[in-house]
């Protein structure tokens, strides 16, 4: 299993990447019911073999806290938590058009989304 402490900054970047994609497109978010492990993975974030990816849509007050994130993708061996409210945890109207342009060109969104 992935250890929290190998669980980095690509991991974040990630797992905001997999967010931002999940709310601004609904294909995006069809995927990730669909196939829950299969879109993690696609997406970046390290599915231990023969692991399974359960989505978590519960709302989320704020932002999300990277050692949360991070702990529920480690804790129970062959099951990855990933948090995906069905609404972002931020108004993405409160977002400039340098921020939005940032993430469309692949910047890194994790500041919008994960704290800590």
């Amino acid at each position: 299993m992935s250890e929290p402490e190998e669980l980095g900054s690509t991991f974040i970047r990630n797992y905001s990447l997999l967010l931002a994609a999940v709310w601004g497109n609904e294909a995006e978010a069809a995927k990730l019911t669909a196939d829950p492990t299969a879109y993690a993975s696609s997406k970046g974030l390290p599915v231990d073999p023969g692991a399974v990816v359960r989505v978590d849509r519960t709302p989320h007050e704020g932002l999300f806290l990277k050692d949360e994130v991070i702990a529920e993708w480690t804790a129970s061996p062959g099951v990855h938590i990933l948090h995906a409210p069905a609404a972002p945890v931020v108004d993405l109207d409160d977002l400039n058009d340098a921020d939005l342009d940032s993430v469309n060109a692949g910047g890194d969104p994790s500041s919008f989304f994960i704290k800590g």
